[in-house]
């Protein structure tokens, strides 16, 4: 679980968009789809008066103008001994979320968490920062280092403190922990890079694991405000993709001008080399793409002259540059014009772009797949990434209905509601995956709640309550 001190932007993406497109461990079945069903048991419940009790994450008011990234590299170097060596403990702590809660090892749990009794004071003073500036320098592009992946591990440790919470009985105390677990997670994620905004993602994921823990606890609280109140998006999509759209030009600054003044071949080699050694996993594969370079400048030289001239080039000032020039400055131009027709999606709302973006990524593939233009190889997996992000919106909707279900029974003699429609003292959200209502029906004493596919190869991505009261 603990990772090395510093870690690169361009290191992590891969790995987190496959941790996360995983889907979350429950007390769950299969149903004959594959489709993750959890099982909740309820106790009816008001939602809480006055509606403010609880939140999810800290009042304004309870804020200060301090810098929070400060408090959290602090948090990871003051965790105890033997957590601070043995990695068996960070094993452990993985098992114990997924315990259930009456076999939980409570004195063996704080135990461990005693070992993190120093740094959960310093996320809770970070939790009560106004803001978080993680300087990262931004115009090394993918070599940036991002310290804060580095103690996102920290946010686990909260998770079990919050479940050892309320296997106690102590609520309260573990809706704060929730508080300080979610504030840390968007501190993480609004930053400038999308991997952060995934990291962010799966560390809130962590404590809305357990807010379903703690709703199924008889005498729990109705936490519906609580998470209505939440932000909406948590993370600060739109500035992510605008780094993410910089970030080659961060990394090459000569890329900006291929267009506009003649570089001499070395320059174009040096450049080629690196971005090619970007992209060959080993130094052999670095090599075999490198030495591929003639015969694709060869192959393309005659098309990228065409192409030049029909966006307004000369043919003096073609002839002027080098050939690898000229080919470089087609790939890059053609990745542009590609990207852009991407990214301007990301602007509309999941639902109506998620196609769009789906098709356009298909096709991606077959472009790195004739290996013409290496810039291709750069791109971010835009459409997973985006919806992972509103995978966690969705949750978090999901667990709003839960709550309203929750609400409603408590006022109608601890009935279910036959529909999400008899619903009227609460607002019910829509499902912001499909932008359509959640799927809510009655079979005898349970109820099922539901979201729909938003597409037909996306049956593994339904989220499904089933729902019976006390």
């Amino acid at each position: 679980m603990k990772n090395s001190r510093f870690i690169t932007s361009s290191s992590m993406v891969v790995l987190l968009i496959a941790i996360l497109s995983a889907q979350p461990v429950f007390a769950e079945d299969k149903t004959q789809d594959d489709i993750r069903t959890m099982t909740l048991t309820l106790s009816p419940a008001d939602a809480t008066i006055p509606v403010m009790t609880y939140r999810l994450t800290v009042p304004l008011g309870d804020t200060r103008r301090d810098n929070a990234a400060l408090d959290y590299l602090y948090a990871a170097n003051q965790v105890g001994y033997p957590a601070r060596t043995d990695e068996k403990i960070h094993d452990k702590i993985d098992e114990w979320l997924n315990t259930p809660l009456d076999k939980l090892p409570l004195d063996d749990v704080y135990e461990t968490l005693a070992c993190y009794h120093h740094p959960f004071k310093w996320l809770t003073s970070g939790a009560h920062c106004r803001n978080c500036q993680w300087q990262v320098k931004t115009e090394e592009g993918f070599r940036a280092l991002l310290p804060m992946l580095s103690i996102r591990y920290l946010n686990t440790c909260l998770g079990l403190k919050a479940r050892w919470q309320i296997a106690k009985g102590d609520f309260d105390d573990a809706v704060k922990t929730m508080q300080t677990g979610m504030s840390f997670a968007r501190h993480v994620g609004n930053d400038v890079y999308i991997v952060q905004s995934l990291v962010g993602v799966s560390m809130s994921r962590i404590m809305l694991e357990q807010i379903e823990t703690l709703i199924q606890q008889p005498d729990a609280p109705n936490l519906y405000w609580a998470l209505t109140m939440l932000p909406d998006p948590m993370f600060n999509w739109p500035q992510a993709v605008e780094y993410e759209y910089a970030t080659l030009e961060l990394q090459w600054p000569m890329l900006k001008e291929l267009n506009q003044r003649i570089f001499s071949l070395d320059e174009i080699k040096r450049l080629e080399d690196d971005i090619y050694g970007e992209i060959g996993d080993v130094a052999d594969e670095t090599k075999r793409l490198l030495a591929m370079r003639d015969k694709r400048q060869e192959r393309l030289y005659g098309p990228t002259k065409t192409y030049l001239q029909d966006k307004g080039k000369t043919p003096e000032e073609i002839e002027a540059m080098a050939p690898a020039q000229v080919v470089l400055l087609y790939q890059y131009q053609t990745f542009c014009e590609f990207r852009d027709g991407v990214f301007c999606w990301l602007y509309v709302p999941y639902a109506q772009a998620a196609d769009a973006i789906r098709k356009k990524e298909i096709r991606l593939n077959e472009l790195c797949a004739d290996g013409l233009n290496p810039f291709y190889h750069f791109y971010p997996s835009i459409y997973r990434a985006y919806f992972l992000e509103m995978r966690l919106q969705r949750h978090i909707a999901a667990l709003r209905c839960v709550e309203a279900i929750r609400h409603t029974a408590a006022r109608s003699g601890g009935k279910l509601p036959p529909s999400l429609h008899d619903i009227t003292n609460v607002p019910i959200p829509l499902d912001p995956v499909t932008d359509k209502p959640f799927v809510y029906r009655v079979e005898g004493k349970k109820a099922i709640l539901e979201s729909q596919p938003a597409d037909q190869d996306d049956s593994e991505k339904i989220l499904r309550y089933e729902i019976t009261l006390r």
